[in-house]
């Protein structure tokens, strides 16, 4: 199985070249895609406002897991810039873990592509792509593609602790 840890930007656009979508992404069953997108907190009106943030897939599919937490180590409060508006910026959670571990482990044994996209491509999305190559015993070398991409420690511990609770 390849792994990529991809940006949500490079992500729509291999969807869209790919011409898949919510009514056809069931019959490419060689695609596996974990989405990550910022937490509702976070969804704030800079957010709301651009096409770009919004999930590619609006439905729920067999082989598509849609998460939503932000890139940040530890629940931290947050204001957003130029207000005085204060939301909190959201790590994985256990139960995130538990699901994302579940996810890994029911598309284990196929062949094809597992795409991982947070907004970025450089942390969240690296941090679950490197478990999954540890899971499907891959090299974890292979899923970086540049120096900039640092998985998210929170996130890859969390996957760790789940993986650990169920064995």
């Amino acid at each position: 199985m390849k792994i990529r840890a991809i940006s949500k930007h490079e992500f729509d656009r291999i969807m869209r070249d790919s011409k898949l979508d919510d009514a056809n992404i069931e019959q490419k069953t060689d695609f596996w895609l974990i989405s990550i997108n910022p937490a509702p907190e976070m969804m704030m009106d800079a957010y709301l406002n651009s096409h770009s943030m919004e999930p590619y897939f609006k439905k729920d599919h067999p082989q598509l897991l849609k998460l939503f937490f932000d890139d940040v180590v530890a629940d931290t409060p947050y204001t957003v810039l130029g207000s005085k508006k204060s939301t909190i910026a959201r790590t994985m959670t256990e139960d995130q873990a538990n699901i994302t571990l579940n996810f890994l482990e029911k598309m284990s044994g196929h062949a094809g592509t597992l795409l991982v996209h947070c907004t970025m491509g450089k942390s969240r999305s690296v941090a679950i792509a490197h478990f999954a190559a540890e899971l499907l015993g891959q090299d974890t070398k292979e899923i970086y593609e540049n120096e900039n991409q640092i998985p998210n420690k929170t996130v890859l511990n969390l996957l760790r602790q789940a993986r650990e609770k169920k064995n």
